[in-house]
């Protein structure tokens, strides 16, 4: 308050909350209320009142469609509100342009209508005079929902939008002369354009001589990509905005439900381009950075993210600094009390690596609950409110959830294949109340399922009324543990499962499955569907599929695959031919490949949808179905939320059911389990994607060189274990041959490689989705073969061509003399090279000396034999005149830089190759399964990371903040 004789203000904070690092570069001086004070606040005060986007000025119903007129959005009286656009919709409008002034991002949660907002938007602009020209940039899967919404539901006008190609038409794109600040000329278009981002990605420099006042560029999210098409579009967006804030049109709308993958580093480059209104389209490449980059780089880094790349590690580092802050208000010593106990003084803790502070942090919070759930409220406002609403409108949970009237449950199929035929009824003790009841196994899932004295009923029915509804899920996880472990014989029944601890794993998934809002009931059914030694998971699962294709047989159905898999696995056209037989599914059948299945799809009833393609698991409006059946389980999280995301949208008027369909000694129902704990079918907030990449950056993969047994950390928990020496294997007697501590554990390479040449070389070294050993071949010629490089070694370092992809390519002497290896190879691609190698040696070329050594798939000379999976098999190749590979067969050494990963391009040669694409959290748990074979790691681990995703459920829940 101001004194009688020198007035004064200042302002508190309250450094107890997560934004005292804010408060601590504020100065604490007291200043005086000086005339040029009150002359600036007078000036703030007259910019408030005059502000243009104070307010919307176009009433919702104006957007209503009327009873004459073909323009308009249709009113909807499901919603039960009297907005034709939504409440939730005009809020976000309104601050995106009185917050982010008409630049940034619209990050509302899947299926809020952005596409809406994003109308409501551009009419209110248009209602200013601010828009004669309009560019849409979206996926090509929704140009089609593009042009109906804004031409005709917006009321542009039908037909108004040109599509745009990947080459610029100056024909449809002539307009107004338009001078720069910078005195050069650009045009204005005279029509609105709309184009796909896989053209757009491939438009010319030339591009930058148009000027669109307004640019909307829809699932933005991809703009993220450090490489391919999605980069080449950032760097073309960039050069539009430069055009753009020269002539002072500065109105770009990015939209995404998911503006990052849990990823944070990555989602710099979003950062920086609202930040800095689009950013130097030099920053988007590699190379030297301007300044403005390096400085809003280092704010971002340092300030924002707390030095954190991912979400999981920016909750870590939030929560060791706000420990602290509970002491000064609430709790006096107690952190310090716990401290002593665990051998620390306060400094010996500020002293230790930030690694071992978390853990003890951890610790703390876990004996203490009240304290912790003040931190992780606090945590939750940095997330929500210091790191995502500095460049987005993303409106909190409750906002959305106004939008959402349908509810939505899922029900996880799990298929056990039985080695022996059991009895149909076995007697389980259920250890609860200590008794044994009768269950009948194959009508596991029915109404007469449990038998116990006058008691005759479902499982469901007969837990609910024994148990209480507080303990629900997990009475539920144990009871059908219970039975499981009855019906594969206890311990014994392990045996059944490739992984172990498998039926402990499954066990503790059902337990702490998700629980509906406000009870303690699943809002997940788990249930397991006992196979006949006689049949398999497919026919098993095809049955499945058919009873409830027919139980909902008046409603749309999507089936879903997982279409990461090899092709030879894929079971999508098989189950088509099945479905096809059945005289009362076949006239339902759409399969999603056939011209014009969508939009059939979306008019027509009781239809079942078969896609047969990932492209329309993302951004494709399926709302016309309700029922989703996963035949298949992918272990991407993302893409298992997107596929959901299709049906489950604004406009949906059905209650939503999610079948998921897994055999639970793969790797789907292991995987099936950890999506039903974590909620993420029955999810409505789309923070699947950020729980996917809150567990795939920055993990370290080591392996034992003796046993082949593979762990996986996070970089933090990697350093600790390597600097405690902990990183030995002591596993089996062959690890402790030469050291009794065991093998000393070595990081393997898991990450994609590009050449950083500057120069144009595009080099990339990739691997296959699902496959822990090789890389495709980056041979540019090769790659429509799909053939394979191949280390040789499980975890060596160095990356060469197969001999047999020399071979295969081969068009000098090998070619002449009809190789009888390539020959056999062309004939059956899956042949081994122990076969290989028999051919090779009884080949008539080989013994009568013809075929040279350098040209072998197994080579000889006077003093040894060259093996084909070794990197001297291929030294001829290198040179030799018939080798069509371009480059010719390499060997890629990254001993040379062991610490850095990085290696000589064999392409360019005056590149170096460098780490892009670290490893989603789908490849790890795929590699993690096909490494560990007997280990039981895979369980532990899987079910870990199934813990951690909790907390991180948490944060991401408690938003609290925001526009209410």
């Amino acid at each position: 308050m101001a004194n009688s004789t020198k007035p004064s203000y200042k302002i508190k904070f309250d450094t107890t909350n997560a934004f005292s690092a804010q408060s601590a570069a504020v100065s604490r001086e007291r200043k005086s209320y000086t005339g040029v004070v009150a002359k600036n606040n007078n000036a703030v005060e007259v910019l408030d009142r005059y502000d243009d986007f104070d307010s919307l000025k176009i009433p919702p119903d104006a957007y209503r469609r009327p009873n004459n007129g073909s323009y308009g959005i249709q009113f909807n009286e499901n919603f039960h509100i009297n907005y034709v656009v939504l409440e939730h919709q005009l809020a976000a409008a309104q601050a995106f342009l009185g917050g982010l002034r008409g630049f940034g991002l619209l990050a509302d949660v899947v299926g809020s209508g952005k596409t809406y907002e994003a109308g409501i938007v551009l009419s209110e602009l248009a209602a200013r005079s601010k828009v004669k020209s309009l560019l849409i940039v979206a996926p090509k899967q929704v140009l089609n929902k593009w042009k109906k919404v804004i031409e005709i539901e917006f009321g542009l006008g039908k037909g108004a939008l040109v599509c745009l190609g990947d080459r610029l038409n100056q024909k449809l794109l002539e307009g107004d002369n338009v001078q720069l600040s910078s005195g050069n000329f650009v045009i204005r278009p005279a029509r609105p354009a709309i184009v796909s981002m896989e053209d757009f990605a491939c438009w010319p420099n030339a591009a930058t001589k148009y000027l669109f006042d307004v640019i909307i560029v829809d699932e933005a999210h991809h703009l993220c990509s450090e490489e391919g098409q999605y980069a080449a579009a950032m760097i073309l967006l960039s050069s539009l905005m430069k055009v753009k804030r020269m002539a002072d049109k500065p109105y770009c709308l990015l939209l995404s439900a998911t503006p990052h993958s849990g990823n944070l580093a990555k989602m710099f480059r979003l950062w920086y381009f609202v930040k800095c209104k689009g950013g130097e389209p030099s920053d988007f490449k590699d190379g030297p950075k301007t300044e403005q980059y390096l400085k809003e780089y280092k704010h971002y880094t340092e300030g924002v993210c707390k030095g954190a790349k991912t979400v999981m590690e920016f909750i870590k580092r939030v929560k060791v600094s706000e420990v602290l802050q509970p002491l000064k208000p609430r709790s006096g010593e107690t952190f310090i009390a716990f401290l002593k106990t665990e051998g620390f003084t306060f400094e010996a803790y500020n002293k230790l690596p930030y690694e071992e502070r978390a853990l003890l942090a951890d610790k703390y919070l876990d004996n203490n609950q009240d304290i912790k759930n003040i931190v992780y409220e606090r945590v939750a406002n940095a997330y929500h409110n210091m790191l995502l609403r500095n460049i987005m409108i993303r409106q909190p949970r409750s906002a959305g959830e106004r939008c959402r009237i349908k509810s939505k449950s899922a029900e996880n199929i799990f298929f056990f294949k039985l080695k022996t035929e059991l009895n149909r009824t076995v007697r389980v003790l259920d250890r609860a109340k200590n008794i044994k009841v009768d269950v009948d196994i194959e009508n596991f899932d029915g109404d007469k399922a449990v038998k116990v004295g006058e008691y005759n009923g479902s499982v469901q029915k007969y837990i609910g009324q024994t148990r209480g509804v507080e303990s629900y899920g997990q009475r539920y996880g144990e009871f059908i543990i219970s039975v499981f472990n009855e019906v594969i014989g206890g311990e014994k029944g392990q045996e059944a499962f490739v992984k172990r601890n498998s039926v402990a794993y499954y066990w503790e998934q059902f337990n702490k499955a998700e629980k509906l809002p406000g009870s303690g009931v699943s809002a997940t059914h788990n249930r397991i569907k006992y196979v006949s030694p006689a049949s398999n998971i497919f026919d098993a699962k095809v049955d499945e599929t058919v009873k409830i294709i027919k139980r909902h047989g008046k409603e749309n159905i999507v089936i879903f695959f997982d279409y990461k898999i090899d092709e030879k696995k894929r079971v999508d056209k098989e189950l088509y031919k099945r479905l096809k037989e059945i005289p009362e599914i076949s006239g339902r059948l759409i399969l999603s490949d056939e011209i014009g299945a969508i939009e059939r799809f979306q008019s027509t009833d009781k239809a079942v949808l078969i896609v047969t393609d990932a492209g329309n698991t993302e951004s494709v409006d399926l709302q016309k179905g309700n029922i989703v059946i996963n035949f298949q389980v992918t272990p991407d999280p993302v893409a298992m939320d997107q596929r959901i995301g299709r049906v489950s949208r604004l406009g949906q008027e059905n209650d939503i059911k999610v079948y998921s369909l897994a055999d639970m000694t793969e790797l789907e129902g292991y995987i099936l389990a950890y999506y039903a704990r974590i909620g993420l079918m029955t999810s409505n907030d789309g923070d699947a994607t950020i729980i996917a990449g809150s567990n795939s950056e920055e993990m370290v993969t080591v392996m034992c060189k003796a046993c082949h047994n593979v762990k996986l950390y996070y970089y933090e928990d990697y350093l600790i274990k390597k600097k405690n020496n902990e990183l030995y294997c002591d596993r089996t007697e062959q690890c402790k041959q030469n050291d009794k501590k065991g093998t000393l554990m070595e990081e393997i390479v898991a990450s994609d490689f590009k050449c950083n040449n500057s120069s144009g070389c595009e080099a990339v070294l990739a691997r296959p989705f699902n496959d822990s050993f090789v890389y495709r071949c980056i041979s540019i010629n090769n790659t429509q073969k799909g053939l394979l490089c191949s280390t040789g070694r499980d975890n060596d370092r160095q990356i060469f061509c197969s001999k047999l992809c020399a071979m295969s390519h081969c068009q000098g002497k090998l070619k002449k003399l009809k190789c009888p290896v390539v020959a056999e190879y062309n004939e059956n691609n899956n042949v081994g090279p122990a076969k290989l190698e028999e051919i090779c040696l009884g080949c008539p070329h080989n013994q009568s000396g013809e075929c040279p050594d350098k040209c072998k798939f197994i080579g000889r000379d006077s003093s040894k034999v060259i093996a084909w999976n070794d990197p001297e098999s291929i030294k001829g190749c290198s040179t030799c005149d018939g080798a069509t590979c371009n480059p010719k067969p390499y060997v890629i050494d990254f001993r040379r830089d062991k610490d850095e990963w990085e290696a000589k391009c064999p392409v360019c040669h005056t590149g170096t190759l460098k780490k892009v694409t670290p490893h989603s959290f789908a490849a790890y748990i795929q590699k993690l399964w096909d490494f560990q074979g007997e280990s039981e790691n895979f369980c532990d681990s899987l079910n870990i990371e199934a813990k951690k995703v909790a907390e991180i459920q948490i944060i991401l829940q408690s938003d609290k903040a925001g526009i209410k």
